[in-house]
Protein backbone atom coordinates (compact mmCIF):
# COMPACT_ATOMS: atom_id res chain seq x y z
CA UNK A 1 0.00 0.00 0.00
CA UNK A 2 1.14 3.53 -0.70
CA UNK A 3 0.53 6.96 0.70
CA UNK A 4 -0.44 8.29 -2.69
CA UNK A 5 0.29 11.95 -3.33
CA UNK A 6 -2.57 12.12 -5.80
CA UNK A 7 -5.17 12.75 -3.13
CA UNK A 8 -3.33 15.75 -1.84
CA UNK A 9 -3.72 17.14 -5.32
CA UNK A 10 -7.32 16.02 -5.41
CA UNK A 11 -7.94 18.30 -2.47
CA UNK A 12 -7.66 20.96 -5.19
CA UNK A 13 -11.38 20.51 -5.84
CA UNK A 14 -11.69 22.96 -2.94
CA UNK A 15 -8.78 25.09 -1.83
CA UNK A 16 -5.69 23.22 -2.93
CA UNK A 17 -2.32 24.94 -2.77
CA UNK A 18 1.20 23.70 -3.35
CA UNK A 19 1.74 24.01 0.40
CA UNK A 20 -0.39 20.88 0.83
CA UNK A 21 2.62 18.91 -0.37
CA UNK A 22 5.00 20.19 2.28
CA UNK A 23 6.27 17.58 4.68
CA UNK A 24 5.10 14.51 2.81
CA UNK A 25 7.22 11.43 3.23
CA UNK A 26 7.76 8.52 0.87
CA UNK A 27 5.74 5.35 1.30
CA UNK A 28 6.29 1.75 0.27
CA UNK A 29 5.55 0.57 -3.25
CA UNK A 30 2.41 -1.35 -4.14
CA UNK A 31 3.12 -5.02 -4.35
CA UNK A 32 3.47 -6.39 -7.87
CA UNK A 33 4.99 -5.06 -11.07
CA UNK A 34 1.70 -4.51 -12.89
CA UNK A 35 0.78 -1.33 -11.00
CA UNK A 36 4.24 0.11 -11.63
CA UNK A 37 3.92 -0.55 -15.35
CA UNK A 38 0.45 0.98 -15.50
CA UNK A 39 1.65 4.19 -13.85
CA UNK A 40 4.61 4.39 -16.24
CA UNK A 41 2.31 3.95 -19.22
CA UNK A 42 -0.15 6.55 -17.94
CA UNK A 43 2.66 9.09 -17.57
CA UNK A 44 4.11 8.41 -21.01
CA UNK A 45 0.77 8.26 -22.80
CA UNK A 46 -0.59 11.41 -21.18
CA UNK A 47 2.50 13.33 -22.24
CA UNK A 48 3.28 11.86 -25.64
CA UNK A 49 -0.12 10.90 -27.00
CA UNK A 50 -2.53 13.38 -25.39
CA UNK A 51 -1.06 16.67 -24.15
CA UNK A 52 1.91 17.22 -26.47
CA UNK A 53 -0.13 16.58 -29.65
CA UNK A 54 -2.80 18.99 -28.35
CA UNK A 55 -0.14 21.67 -27.88
CA UNK A 56 1.09 21.04 -31.40
CA UNK A 57 -2.47 21.30 -32.71
CA UNK A 58 -2.89 24.61 -30.90
CA UNK A 59 0.32 25.93 -32.39
CA UNK A 60 -0.76 24.94 -35.92
CA UNK A 61 -4.25 26.36 -35.44
CA UNK A 62 -2.91 29.69 -34.15
CA UNK A 63 -0.93 29.90 -37.39
CA UNK A 64 -4.09 29.14 -39.41
CA UNK A 65 -5.96 31.89 -37.54
CA UNK A 66 -3.16 34.34 -38.25
CA UNK A 67 -3.16 33.45 -41.97
CA UNK A 68 -6.93 33.86 -42.11
CA UNK A 69 -6.68 37.30 -40.52
CA UNK A 70 -3.99 38.32 -43.01
CA UNK A 71 -6.24 37.31 -45.91
CA UNK A 72 -9.27 39.03 -44.37
CA UNK A 73 -7.38 42.26 -43.79
CA UNK A 74 -6.06 42.16 -47.35
CA UNK A 75 -9.62 41.92 -48.67
CA UNK A 76 -10.71 44.82 -46.47
CA UNK A 77 -7.84 46.95 -47.78
CA UNK A 78 -9.04 46.37 -51.37
CA UNK A 79 -12.56 47.64 -50.69
CA UNK A 80 -13.22 51.25 -51.69
CA UNK A 81 -16.14 51.59 -49.32
CA UNK A 82 -17.35 49.33 -46.56
CA UNK A 83 -20.64 48.67 -44.82
CA UNK A 84 -20.88 46.96 -41.46
CA UNK A 85 -22.64 44.06 -43.20
CA UNK A 86 -19.69 43.63 -45.57
CA UNK A 87 -17.29 43.68 -42.66
CA UNK A 88 -19.25 40.92 -40.91
CA UNK A 89 -19.15 38.80 -44.07
CA UNK A 90 -15.42 39.37 -44.58
CA UNK A 91 -14.66 38.37 -40.98
CA UNK A 92 -16.68 35.12 -41.08
CA UNK A 93 -13.79 32.83 -42.06
CA UNK A 94 -11.44 34.35 -39.45
CA UNK A 95 -14.22 33.96 -36.87
CA UNK A 96 -14.48 30.26 -37.71
CA UNK A 97 -10.71 29.90 -37.39
CA UNK A 98 -10.84 31.63 -34.00
CA UNK A 99 -13.52 29.16 -32.86
CA UNK A 100 -11.36 26.23 -33.99
CA UNK A 101 -8.46 27.70 -32.04
CA UNK A 102 -10.53 28.12 -28.89
CA UNK A 103 -11.88 24.56 -29.18
CA UNK A 104 -8.32 23.24 -28.96
CA UNK A 105 -7.41 25.70 -26.20
CA UNK A 106 -10.39 24.70 -24.04
CA UNK A 107 -9.43 21.04 -24.40
CA UNK A 108 -5.92 22.00 -23.32
CA UNK A 109 -7.34 23.80 -20.27
CA UNK A 110 -8.32 20.39 -18.93
CA UNK A 111 -4.75 19.13 -19.33
CA UNK A 112 -2.93 21.16 -16.67
CA UNK A 113 -0.49 18.35 -15.98
CA UNK A 114 2.77 20.29 -15.64
CA UNK A 115 4.00 23.60 -14.18
CA UNK A 116 3.80 25.39 -17.56
CA UNK A 117 0.13 24.38 -17.95
CA UNK A 118 -1.05 24.99 -14.39
CA UNK A 119 -3.57 27.68 -13.58
CA UNK A 120 -1.53 30.77 -12.76
CA UNK A 121 1.20 29.97 -15.26
CA UNK A 122 1.83 33.07 -17.36
CA UNK A 123 2.80 30.84 -20.28
CA UNK A 124 -0.72 29.50 -20.80
CA UNK A 125 -2.83 32.18 -19.12
CA UNK A 126 -1.40 34.95 -21.28
CA UNK A 127 -2.58 33.12 -24.42
CA UNK A 128 -6.17 33.27 -23.20
CA UNK A 129 -7.77 34.51 -19.99
CA UNK A 130 -11.47 34.38 -19.17
CA UNK A 131 -12.22 37.85 -17.89
CA UNK A 132 -15.79 38.40 -16.69
CA UNK A 133 -15.45 42.17 -17.02
CA UNK A 134 -16.65 44.00 -20.11
CA UNK A 135 -13.68 44.53 -22.41
CA UNK A 136 -13.51 48.31 -22.36
CA UNK A 137 -9.76 47.89 -21.89
CA UNK A 138 -9.50 46.36 -25.38
CA UNK A 139 -11.30 49.34 -26.92
CA UNK A 140 -8.94 51.74 -25.19
CA UNK A 141 -5.88 49.71 -26.19
CA UNK A 142 -7.08 49.66 -29.79
CA UNK A 143 -7.41 53.43 -30.11
CA UNK A 144 -4.09 54.02 -28.31
CA UNK A 145 -2.28 51.65 -30.66
CA UNK A 146 0.33 48.96 -30.07
CA UNK A 147 2.99 51.28 -28.69
CA UNK A 148 3.06 50.92 -24.91
CA UNK A 149 0.61 48.02 -24.99
CA UNK A 150 0.67 46.55 -21.47
CA UNK A 151 2.04 43.08 -20.84
CA UNK A 152 -0.08 40.34 -19.30
CA UNK A 153 -0.42 40.84 -15.55
CA UNK A 154 -0.75 37.46 -13.82
CA UNK A 155 -1.98 39.00 -10.57
CA UNK A 156 -4.90 40.98 -12.00
CA UNK A 157 -5.44 38.89 -15.16
CA UNK A 158 -5.10 42.16 -17.04
CA UNK A 159 -4.75 40.84 -20.55
CA UNK A 160 -5.21 42.71 -23.82
CA UNK A 161 -2.78 40.50 -25.74
CA UNK A 162 -4.57 37.14 -25.84
CA UNK A 163 -7.16 35.23 -27.83
CA UNK A 164 -9.82 36.77 -25.60
CA UNK A 165 -8.97 40.19 -27.08
CA UNK A 166 -9.07 38.74 -30.59
CA UNK A 167 -12.62 37.58 -29.82
CA UNK A 168 -13.85 41.03 -28.88
CA UNK A 169 -12.19 42.58 -31.94
CA UNK A 170 -13.47 39.93 -34.37
CA UNK A 171 -17.04 39.62 -33.13
CA UNK A 172 -17.89 43.04 -31.72
CA UNK A 173 -18.60 45.78 -34.31
CA UNK A 174 -16.02 48.56 -34.42
CA UNK A 175 -18.81 51.15 -34.36
CA UNK A 176 -19.90 50.07 -30.87
CA UNK A 177 -17.95 50.49 -27.67
CA UNK A 178 -17.82 48.23 -24.61
CA UNK A 179 -16.94 51.24 -22.43
CA UNK A 180 -19.68 52.65 -20.23
CA UNK A 181 -18.07 56.03 -19.58
CA UNK A 182 -17.57 58.72 -22.18
CA UNK A 183 -14.03 59.11 -23.45
CA UNK A 184 -12.74 61.85 -25.75
CA UNK A 185 -10.47 59.42 -27.58
CA UNK A 186 -13.39 57.10 -28.22
CA UNK A 187 -15.45 60.00 -29.52
CA UNK A 188 -12.73 60.82 -32.04
CA UNK A 189 -12.36 57.15 -32.93
CA UNK A 190 -16.01 56.84 -34.00
CA UNK A 191 -15.65 59.86 -36.25
CA UNK A 192 -13.20 57.92 -38.42
CA UNK A 193 -14.54 56.22 -41.57
CA UNK A 194 -15.42 52.55 -41.12
CA UNK A 195 -12.66 51.33 -43.42
CA UNK A 196 -10.03 53.32 -41.53
CA UNK A 197 -11.24 51.88 -38.23
CA UNK A 198 -11.17 48.35 -39.63
CA UNK A 199 -7.64 48.74 -41.00
CA UNK A 200 -6.44 50.01 -37.62
CA UNK A 201 -8.18 47.05 -36.01
CA UNK A 202 -6.51 44.70 -38.51
CA UNK A 203 -3.05 46.04 -37.69
CA UNK A 204 -3.82 45.67 -33.99
CA UNK A 205 -5.07 42.07 -34.31
CA UNK A 206 -2.07 41.02 -36.41
CA UNK A 207 0.24 42.57 -33.82
CA UNK A 208 -1.50 40.51 -31.12
CA UNK A 209 -1.29 37.36 -33.25
CA UNK A 210 2.48 37.73 -33.53
CA UNK A 211 2.58 37.70 -29.75
CA UNK A 212 0.16 34.77 -29.45
CA UNK A 213 2.12 32.68 -31.96
CA UNK A 214 5.33 33.25 -30.00
CA UNK A 215 3.62 32.31 -26.72
CA UNK A 216 2.09 29.17 -28.20
CA UNK A 217 5.46 28.01 -29.54
CA UNK A 218 7.16 28.77 -26.24
CA UNK A 219 4.49 26.85 -24.30
CA UNK A 220 4.96 23.77 -26.50
CA UNK A 221 8.75 23.93 -26.12
CA UNK A 222 8.61 24.48 -22.35
CA UNK A 223 6.22 21.56 -21.84
CA UNK A 224 8.45 19.36 -24.00
CA UNK A 225 11.48 20.25 -21.88
CA UNK A 226 9.57 19.66 -18.63
CA UNK A 227 8.42 16.23 -19.74
CA UNK A 228 11.82 15.19 -21.07
CA UNK A 229 13.13 15.77 -17.57
CA UNK A 230 10.10 14.13 -15.92
CA UNK A 231 10.17 11.01 -18.12
CA UNK A 232 13.95 10.67 -18.23
CA UNK A 233 15.05 7.29 -16.85
CA UNK A 234 11.43 6.65 -15.84
CA UNK A 235 11.96 2.94 -15.23
CA UNK A 236 14.80 3.68 -12.83
CA UNK A 237 12.75 6.09 -10.73
CA UNK A 238 11.15 4.96 -7.50
CA UNK A 239 7.44 4.30 -7.57
CA UNK A 240 6.88 7.28 -5.29
CA UNK A 241 8.57 9.62 -7.79
CA UNK A 242 6.27 8.31 -10.50
CA UNK A 243 3.29 8.92 -8.25
CA UNK A 244 4.40 12.53 -7.76
CA UNK A 245 4.22 12.99 -11.53
CA UNK A 246 0.89 11.18 -11.69
CA UNK A 247 -0.45 13.59 -9.08
CA UNK A 248 -0.31 16.45 -11.58
CA UNK A 249 -2.64 14.52 -13.88
CA UNK A 250 -5.17 13.85 -11.12
CA UNK A 251 -5.05 17.47 -10.02
CA UNK A 252 -5.93 18.56 -13.56
CA UNK A 253 -9.23 16.69 -13.40
CA UNK A 254 -10.62 19.14 -10.85
CA UNK A 255 -10.38 22.13 -13.16
CA UNK A 256 -13.81 20.99 -14.37
CA UNK A 257 -15.18 21.67 -10.89
CA UNK A 258 -13.71 25.05 -9.95
CA UNK A 259 -13.51 26.67 -13.38
CA UNK A 260 -16.10 25.04 -15.63
CA UNK A 261 -18.91 24.22 -13.19
CA UNK A 262 -18.48 27.12 -10.81
CA UNK A 263 -17.08 30.03 -12.81
CA UNK A 264 -18.41 29.35 -16.30
CA UNK A 265 -21.83 27.85 -15.55
CA UNK A 266 -23.08 28.54 -12.00
CA UNK A 267 -21.75 32.10 -11.60
CA UNK A 268 -23.56 33.61 -14.62
CA UNK A 269 -26.69 31.71 -13.50
CA UNK A 270 -26.63 33.75 -10.28
CA UNK A 271 -25.44 30.95 -7.97
CA UNK A 272 -22.99 31.78 -5.19
CA UNK A 273 -19.61 30.10 -5.73
CA UNK A 274 -16.26 29.90 -3.98
CA UNK A 275 -13.59 31.79 -5.92
CA UNK A 276 -10.02 31.66 -4.61
CA UNK A 277 -11.27 31.43 -1.03
CA UNK A 278 -14.19 33.85 -0.52
CA UNK A 279 -17.78 33.31 -1.61
CA UNK A 280 -18.81 35.43 -4.60
CA UNK A 281 -22.05 35.96 -6.47
CA UNK A 282 -22.87 37.93 -9.58
CA UNK A 283 -24.40 41.33 -8.69
CA UNK A 284 -27.70 40.68 -10.49
CA UNK A 285 -30.27 37.90 -10.34
CA UNK A 286 -28.51 36.47 -13.40
CA UNK A 287 -25.41 37.72 -15.21
CA UNK A 288 -25.54 36.78 -18.91
CA UNK A 289 -23.04 39.55 -19.67
CA UNK A 290 -20.45 37.83 -17.47
CA UNK A 291 -20.59 34.49 -19.24
CA UNK A 292 -17.59 33.28 -21.18
CA UNK A 293 -17.49 34.15 -24.90
CA UNK A 294 -20.42 36.54 -24.79
CA UNK A 295 -19.35 38.26 -28.04
CA UNK A 296 -18.94 35.10 -30.11
CA UNK A 297 -21.76 33.17 -28.38
CA UNK A 298 -19.32 30.28 -28.10
CA UNK A 299 -20.08 29.54 -24.45
CA UNK A 300 -21.64 26.09 -24.87
CA UNK A 301 -19.02 25.08 -27.43
CA UNK A 302 -16.26 25.96 -24.96
CA UNK A 303 -17.88 23.80 -22.26
CA UNK A 304 -18.23 20.93 -24.72
CA UNK A 305 -14.54 21.30 -25.63
CA UNK A 306 -13.65 21.18 -21.93
CA UNK A 307 -15.59 17.93 -21.56
CA UNK A 308 -13.71 16.47 -24.51
CA UNK A 309 -10.40 17.54 -22.96
CA UNK A 310 -11.40 15.88 -19.68
CA UNK A 311 -12.37 12.72 -21.59
CA UNK A 312 -9.01 12.64 -23.38
CA UNK A 313 -6.94 13.15 -20.24
CA UNK A 314 -8.83 10.55 -18.17
CA UNK A 315 -9.03 7.83 -20.80
CA UNK A 316 -5.76 8.72 -22.58
CA UNK A 317 -7.42 9.22 -25.96
CA UNK A 318 -4.57 9.69 -28.39
CA UNK A 319 -4.68 12.77 -30.63
CA UNK A 320 -2.43 10.83 -32.98
CA UNK A 321 -4.64 7.83 -33.72
CA UNK A 322 -7.78 8.42 -31.57
CA UNK A 323 -7.08 5.15 -29.74
CA UNK A 324 -7.88 4.63 -26.07
CA UNK A 325 -4.42 4.10 -24.56
CA UNK A 326 -3.51 3.23 -20.96
CA UNK A 327 -4.89 6.06 -18.83
CA UNK A 328 -6.34 6.86 -15.42
CA UNK A 329 -9.29 4.60 -16.19
CA UNK A 330 -6.88 1.67 -16.35
CA UNK A 331 -5.65 2.46 -12.85
CA UNK A 332 -9.26 2.14 -11.67
CA UNK A 333 -9.74 -1.07 -13.65
CA UNK A 334 -6.52 -2.55 -12.25
CA UNK A 335 -7.96 -2.04 -8.76
CA UNK A 336 -11.19 -3.84 -9.69
CA UNK A 337 -13.26 -0.73 -10.46
CA UNK A 338 -14.14 -1.14 -14.14
CA UNK A 339 -17.77 -0.30 -13.30
CA UNK A 340 -16.74 3.08 -11.94
CA UNK A 341 -14.53 3.78 -14.98
CA UNK A 342 -17.48 3.01 -17.26
CA UNK A 343 -19.75 5.16 -15.10
CA UNK A 344 -17.46 8.17 -15.55
CA UNK A 345 -17.32 7.54 -19.30
CA UNK A 346 -21.12 7.54 -19.39
CA UNK A 347 -21.31 10.81 -17.43
CA UNK A 348 -18.98 12.67 -19.79
CA UNK A 349 -20.56 11.27 -22.97
CA UNK A 350 -24.02 12.19 -21.67
CA UNK A 351 -22.89 15.72 -20.81
CA UNK A 352 -21.44 16.17 -24.32
CA UNK A 353 -24.62 14.89 -26.00
CA UNK A 354 -26.93 17.04 -23.89
CA UNK A 355 -24.95 20.22 -24.38
CA UNK A 356 -24.89 19.57 -28.14
CA UNK A 357 -28.68 19.18 -28.09
CA UNK A 358 -29.18 22.36 -26.08
CA UNK A 359 -26.78 24.54 -28.11
CA UNK A 360 -28.63 23.57 -31.30
CA UNK A 361 -31.78 25.11 -29.82
CA UNK A 362 -30.47 28.36 -28.34
CA UNK A 363 -27.39 30.09 -26.93
CA UNK A 364 -26.24 30.20 -23.31
CA UNK A 365 -27.02 33.93 -23.21
CA UNK A 366 -30.61 33.38 -24.37
CA UNK A 367 -31.14 30.57 -21.89
CA UNK A 368 -29.79 32.65 -19.02
CA UNK A 369 -32.37 35.36 -19.66
CA UNK A 370 -35.21 32.87 -19.20
CA UNK A 371 -33.68 30.98 -16.28
CA UNK A 372 -35.34 30.95 -12.87
CA UNK A 373 -33.65 28.97 -10.07
CA UNK A 374 -36.99 27.58 -8.90
CA UNK A 375 -37.49 25.77 -12.22
CA UNK A 376 -34.61 23.42 -11.44
CA UNK A 377 -36.64 21.72 -8.70
CA UNK A 378 -38.48 19.82 -11.43
CA UNK A 379 -35.77 20.01 -14.11
CA UNK A 380 -37.97 22.30 -16.20
CA UNK A 381 -35.17 24.32 -17.81
CA UNK A 382 -32.39 23.36 -20.23
CA UNK A 383 -29.78 24.86 -17.88
CA UNK A 384 -30.94 22.52 -15.11
CA UNK A 385 -29.95 19.58 -17.30
CA UNK A 386 -26.51 21.07 -17.96
CA UNK A 387 -25.96 21.65 -14.24
CA UNK A 388 -27.13 18.12 -13.44
CA UNK A 389 -24.68 16.68 -15.98
CA UNK A 390 -21.63 18.53 -14.72
CA UNK A 391 -22.54 17.81 -11.09
CA UNK A 392 -22.58 14.09 -11.92
CA UNK A 393 -19.03 14.48 -13.25
CA UNK A 394 -17.70 16.52 -10.33
CA UNK A 395 -19.50 14.39 -7.72
CA UNK A 396 -17.88 11.29 -9.22
CA UNK A 397 -14.44 12.90 -8.91
CA UNK A 398 -15.00 14.12 -5.36
CA UNK A 399 -16.57 10.92 -4.08
CA UNK A 400 -16.08 7.78 -6.19
CA UNK A 401 -12.65 8.63 -7.57
CA UNK A 402 -11.29 9.84 -4.24
CA UNK A 403 -12.75 6.84 -2.44
CA UNK A 404 -11.07 4.46 -4.88
CA UNK A 405 -7.75 6.24 -4.47
CA UNK A 406 -8.14 5.92 -0.70
CA UNK A 407 -7.67 2.20 -1.18
CA UNK A 408 -3.98 3.03 -1.47
CA UNK A 409 -3.99 3.90 2.29
CA UNK A 410 -4.16 7.60 1.64
CA UNK A 411 -3.98 10.33 4.27
CA UNK A 412 -7.14 12.30 5.16
CA UNK A 413 -8.33 14.55 2.36
CA UNK A 414 -9.83 17.99 2.22
CA UNK A 415 -13.46 18.03 1.15
CA UNK A 416 -14.50 20.06 -1.86
CA UNK A 417 -17.59 22.25 -2.02
CA UNK A 418 -21.04 20.68 -2.13
CA UNK A 419 -22.36 22.51 -5.18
Amino acid sequence: MIKLLILLFLAGCGDFTQNNLDGLTAAPQIEGLESDEIVENVLKNTTNLVVYPTLQNLERQVLSLNNSLIQTCHKISKEDELSQEQVSTLYSEAQNQWKETMTIFHQLEMMRVSPSLEKGSTLIDSIYTFDRDIKCRVDLALIRGTRGLPQFDMITNYNVRGLDSIETLLFHPSNKTRCQRENSRLTEWYKKPLKQREMIKCDFMLHLMTDIQAKSSKLTKTFQDEQKNSLKDLKKKSFNKKIESLAFISKALFYVDSEIKDLKILYPMGTEITLNGPKVKCPEKRCPNQREHQYSDYSFDSIEASYRGLYKIFFAISDINSENETGLDDILISRGHSEEANKFKTYIERAIKNIQDVKNKMSFGTLLKSYEKEKCTKNQHHLCLIVSDIKAITDFLKKDYMLIMNEFSLPPTVQGDND
